[in-house]
C-alpha cells in the first residue's frame, strides 16, 4: 500500500489506475486544500480487502492564528483543519487498520502532541488486532537532537507495542527542493548549501502487532519530504 499527504494530484494517480498498468490497485481520496487534508491511499486489491469506508478523524485546531501562519505570510487564513485518514483491510485473514496522518506544525511541539493524543484515544476507542500509522507528522528538529525528543514524545504516546520502521532516521525533509506554488517559494532565495542544512525529521511509520520491521529512506527528488519505506514480517 502507498499513503499520501498533500495528495493534490488525484486526476493523475486516476488516470495511471486507468491505464491497466496496474490492474489491481485502487485508490481513495480526501481533498480538502484550504482545511489541510489533502490525502489518499492506494492499495493492491489482490492482497488487501476494503473491509469499510475510509473516513477521516479531525484533529484539534489551533484557536486563532500561529506565530509560523504570520512568518510565511499567512496571516488572515484560518487555522488549518489537520486530519488522519483510516481505513480497515482484510489481509492473509486479519484485520489490519492502516491510518494515514498528517499533523500540524503550525502550533509547535506542544499542539501537535495534543494531536498525537487525541488520534491515539480515538484508534484506542475502536480496537483492532493489527495497525499501521504512518504519514506527514510536521515534527521540525533543526536543533541537534530535537529529532529524539520529538519521537520519544510519539513512541510514548502511542504505546510500546508500536515499533517504529525508521528508529535511527534523522531526516525526512529537505528545503533542497521547494515547491514554487506553496508560501514556502522565498526561501529558494537562500543558497542551496544552506537549504542542505535545513534537514529535519518529519514523516514515521509504526506497526503495531506485525511481527518484524524493517524500513528505510528512499531519497528520492520531487518533494521536499522523502518517501520511507517499511517490511513488516
Amino acid at each position: 500500500f502507498i499513503c499520501l499527504q498533500e495528495a493534490q494530484i488525484e486526476d493523475k494517480i486516476n488516470l495511471l489506475l486507468a491505464s491497466g498498468k496496474f490492474p489491481n490497485w485502487k485508490a481513495v481520496h480526501f481533498h480538502a486544500k484550504t482545511q489541510g487534508h489533502e490525502l489518499a491511499m492506494l492499495w493492491n486489491s489482490e492482497r488487501m480487502q476494503l473491509t469499510d469506508q475510509p473516513r477521516l478523524i479531525l484533529l484539534p485546531m489551533l484557536k486563532g492564528h500561529s506565530f509560523i501562519e504570520y512568518a510565511f505570510r499567512m496571516g488572515g487564513m484560518a487555522a488549518t483543519q489537520r486530519a488522519a485518514m483510516t481505513a480497515q483491510f482484510l489481509v492473509d485473514g486479519k484485520i489490519l487498520r492502516l491510518t494515514n496522518l498528517h499533523t500540524s506544525f503550525e502550533g509547535g511541539y506542544f499542539h501537535r502532541r495534543k494531536q498525537f493524543k487525541f488520534l491515539s484515544q480515538a484508534l484506542r476507542n475502536e480496537p483492532v488486532e493489527s495497525e499501521i500509522i504512518c504519514g506527514d507528522f510536521n515534527t521540525p528538529s533543526y536543533i541537534p537532537l530535537m529529532w529524539r525528543l520529538q519521537q520519544k514524545t510519539i513512541q510514548n504516546i502511542f504505546g510500546p507495542e508500536f515499533i517504529n520502521a525508521t528508529p535511527t532516521l534523522s531526516w525526512s525533509f529537505s528545503l533542497e527542493i521547494i515547491d514554487p506554488t506553496q508560501t514556502t517559494a522565498f526561501l529558494a532565495k537562500f543558497p542551496l548549501w544552506l537549504r542542505k542544512l535545513a534537514r529535519s525529521r518529519m514523516d514515521y511509520i509504526f506497526g503495531r502487532n506485525l511481527g518484524n520491521v524493517r524500513g528505510e529512506l528512499l531519497d528520492l527528488s520531487g518533494s521536499d519530504h522523502r518517501p520511507l519505506l517499511a517490511n513488516f514480517k
